[in-house]
């Protein structure tokens, strides 16, 4: 499989990334292909992007490499901080959303060997790839915000949904005190990237 079959494939699954797109042709013939891929991360796109790719794929070998056995839907954070959802709506156990036919490592990665094309975890396992797809997530730095603290959250109007489910709920009930009491709303949007351009 060329770099050009590969995107095609993988960028076809791009919609299903968080959203139920809808499929506007038939779904064409899975491609035949001895070839290896490893996915380091399965969160939303790290799941999504396998499922897709057994779908369309004969005869791969698709290795998906995470730790966690336990998923969190991030998304849904901001569903829990708006008393849309309940907490216990994020959490499931990551092997439900795992198609079969791959392989799933509950590992962490050492390293990346480009050119080798080789993936090291810590236990010592290496795990050699003709195509690796790295979507390991993100890690928050909350320490990182000039006299902000978590302890802050759900206190004094303050929230931060996407600490965690925790502090999803503080939030909402911060929230729900804000309508309850009235005052002025102080909305933050960084010009940088962002996890989440809907959250503020």
């Amino acid at each position: 499989m060329d770099r050009r079959q590969f995107l095609k494939v993988a960028l076809a699954g791009s919609g299903a990334l968080g959203l139920h797109a809808r499929e506007t042709q038939t779904n064409p013939s899975p491609l035949t292909t001895p070839a290896r891929i490893v996915i380091i991360g399965a969160g939303a796109a790290g799941t999504a992007l396998a499922n897709r790719l057994v779908k369309r794929l004969d005869g791969v070998q698709i290795t998906l490499i995470d730790p966690r056995c336990e998923h969190l839907d991030q998304p849904g954070l901001t569903l829990v901080a708006t008393s849309l959802k309940p907490a216990h709506y994020l959490q499931s156990q990551t092997a439900r959303w795992l198609p079969n036919g791959i392989e799933w490592l509950p590992e962490r990665v050492a390293a990346i060997d480009a050119e080798r094309k080789a993936v090291a975890t810590e236990s010592g396992t290496t795990l050699e790839y003709d195509w690796l797809v790295v979507a390991p997530g993100l890690v928050l730095d909350h320490d990182a915000i000039d006299r902000f603290s978590l302890d802050m959250v759900g206190q004094n109007g303050i929230g931060a949904p996407y600490a965690g489910p925790d502090y999803a709920t503080r939030t909402r009930k911060a929230a729900e005190r804000f309508t309850q009491e009235g005052g002025t709303g102080l909305f933050t949007r960084p010009a940088t990237e962002m996890k989440c351009a809907a959250h503020p």
